[in-house]
């Protein structure tokens, strides 16, 4: 559980300067460096002032950077998963993605159905979807079942999977050609919740 003391450090500023520390500084530089002209006499819309101000937000935004790349090497600040995962690498601990829970789902059949002559009916892997007695979480079978006569409306387990089904699209095609890989033999998801135990591959080898 994050600390207080964690909290304190994930907020600490080490370079400690933004716009409203850095803009007196360069109003009383500019006096220094010329007796001439005073920019505290003179109206917001003076091009000097605008510049000064500019410089100011510059340096706001570039020390605002530092800290950040600072406190993204260590872990009680580090707020990016690609940070913490090379910090963990560094000490030789291998964090894994996303692992979906795998259940086994207890199907049964109440339905009026005439399986009279050895009919039979099948539930699709991958595309049929069930979900919890609250109906807020929902699952997907990994493989087919199939329903094939009245001794069979028992109660019959089947392995499903947390999540829903998205097929990956390359180029707006659902099909991964040898030209979407990269030099490794990989091809990447465009998104980031995928978990890693939750890829499954159809089809094959084309001509």
């Amino acid at each position: 559980m994050i600390t207080d003391k964690e909290i304190n450090i994930s907020n600490k500023s080490y370079i400690n300067k933004d716009f409203a520390s850095i803009y007196p500084e360069l109003l009383e530089k500019a006096k220094e460096l010329s007796t001439k002209y005073d920019p505290e006499a003179s109206n917001e819309s003076d091009p000097f002032i605008v510049l000064l101000k500019l410089l100011a937000f510059v340096g706001d935004k570039l020390n605002y950077n530092i800290d950040k790349n600072v406190l993204e090497r260590f872990m009680p600040s580090a707020t990016q998963d690609t940070s913490m995962r090379e910090l963990c690498e560094m000490m030789g601990y291998n964090v894994q993605y996303y692992i979906a829970p795998v259940v086994d789902v207890v199907i049964t059949y109440d339905g009026d159905a005439d399986f009279s002559g050895g009919k039979s009916f099948t539930l699709p892997k991958l595309k049929t979807v069930v979900t919890n007695n609250d109906g807020n979480i929902e699952y997907v079978l990994t493989r087919d079942y199939t329903i094939l006569a009245k001794n069979d409306y028992n109660a019959q387990p089947v392995e499903a999977i947390q999540g829903t089904v998205r097929t990956l699209s390359v180029f707006d095609s659902d099909v991964v050609q040898l030209e979407n890989l990269d030099e490794n033999n990989r091809v990447y998801f465009p998104e980031i919740t995928v978990a890693q135990n939750g890829i499954f591959i159809e089809g094959g080898i084309g001509s």
